[in-house]
């Protein structure tokens, strides 16, 4: 017997269970690559900017070198709350 169009007790098909999951991955997915895209534009622009700002040429990558460890220093953190 086949259970391809049969309906559940709440009178939902199985397709219509995942359609609000779908949309939650479709979601989480356009959020991911905004996010892989903000660190390309702050690597792009922060040499420039900083640059321009700073009143020293050797400060220039200083912003970028502040990102870097600010992510590197924040990923032992955020592993532990996450294994909570």
């Amino acid at each position: 017997m086949s259970h391809a169009g049969a309906s559940t007790e709440t009178g939902l098909t199985p397709t219509s269970l995942y359609e609000h999951e779908l949309g939650n991955v479709l979601r989480l997915a356009v959020a991911q690559a905004l996010a892989g895209a903000n660190a390309v534009v702050v690597y792009a622009t922060g040499a420039i900017v900083g640059n321009t700002l700073a009143p020293s040429p050797a400060l220039a990558t200083l912003p970028i070198s502040i990102f870097v460890v600010g992510m590197a220093v924040g990923t032992l953190p955020a592993g532990a709350i996450a294994r909570l």
